[in-house]
């Protein structure tokens, strides 16, 4: 599959957290709070989560040309930042939501990321390079090159599905076709057809995959990394702290490479979203950064 994506400039948001706009279009005569702001790439652009003031568990998108500003409230600001802070010894979610696949020039991801696009979002909760670590941890597409690493996985599969080497390969570009769609109609929706559910044939293989690496915390195939990258953060909206210790090691940033002695030290959390997926992961008060991130419960409702 050729893909091509046209070279992006990063979109800088309208709205501020707190704002207060209207929907000029659509009911003029309505207040609505600005809760966050969600990067969709060049295609769609930002979109904005809002509420009315009255129903603050009711939240609605709408892209940023709909709205009009109307003031900046500061209490609103206070109450969905440092204001939701309940104890747990973390600080509120910074940056806005994206799929990593924007940071790379070609979707069949062998192309090179976008450092100064990636700079962007360098002080946001979970920094681009710190999300990749977290993809190769945990997301099927990395997880199924490094078990295909292994000659002596291949070999248990094509045994197990009786499949040759050439069957094996055909069966995994499938399955990528399918994560690099569900990923596109993130940052260009429906610029690349139609979402095509896996077939039975394929979860199976994924599920034999996954049970060959060592890695056993895997998202599920279904979610896109805008998905996944949405549970974490609704995980540390909830987050509480588990019994562990706190961590004091090293601290590497990967946005710079440097090693850093621990001063405040990791902690390990842990949360739910909001479709019952149970999130655990590492928070470095140093770096103020979630370093790691994964999912001990997947049995949740599909994306």
């Amino acid at each position: 599959m050729n893909i091509e994506i046209e070279d992006v400039c990063p979109a800088k948001p309208k709205f501020e957290v707190g704002d207060v706009v209207t929907i000029p279009e659509a009911s003029p005569d309505r207040t609505y709070v600005i809760k966050e702001s969600i990067d969709f790439g060049q295609s769609t652009g930002i979109v904005y989560e809002i509420f009315a003031p009255e129903n603050t568990e009711r939240i609605i998108q709408f892209a940023e040309s709909a709205l009009e500003f109307q003031y900046h409230d500061v209490s609103w600001e206070f109450y969905l930042t440092e204001g939701t802070s309940m104890g747990n010894g973390l600080t509120s979610w910074r940056g806005r939501l994206y799929n990593f696949y924007m940071f790379y020039d070609r979707p069949d991801r062998h192309g090179k990321l976008d450092k100064n696009l990636m700079k962007e979002y360098w002080d946001s909760t979970i920094p681009p390079e710190f999300m990749e670590h977290i993809l190769k941890s945990h997301s099927v597409w990395d997880r199924m090159d490094v078990v295909f690493n292994s000659s002596e996985n291949k070999q248990k599969l094509m045994s197990m599905f009786k499949m040759d080497d050439n069957q094996l390969q055909d069966i995994r570009d499938d399955i990528r076709d399918k994560i690099t769609t569900i990923n596109m109609n993130d940052v260009k929706p429906n610029a690349h057809g139609k979402v095509i559910d896996f077939t039975k044939e394929e979860l199976a293989f994924i599920d034999q995959v996954l049970m060959l690496d060592d890695e056993k915390d895997h998202y599920p195939v279904q979610m896109s990394y805008l998905n996944i990258m949405q549970v974490i953060k609704e995980a540390h909206e909830h987050a509480y702290k588990t019994n562990d210790k706190i961590r004091m090691q090293p601290s590497l940033d990967k946005r710079t490479g440097e090693t850093k002695m621990p001063v405040r030290g990791q902690r390990k959390y842990r949360g739910e979203s909001k479709n019952g997926m149970l999130i655990e992961f590492w928070y470095d008060f140093d770096l103020k950064v979630i370093m790691s991130a994964y999912p001990i419960d997947t049995h949740a409702k599909k994306y």
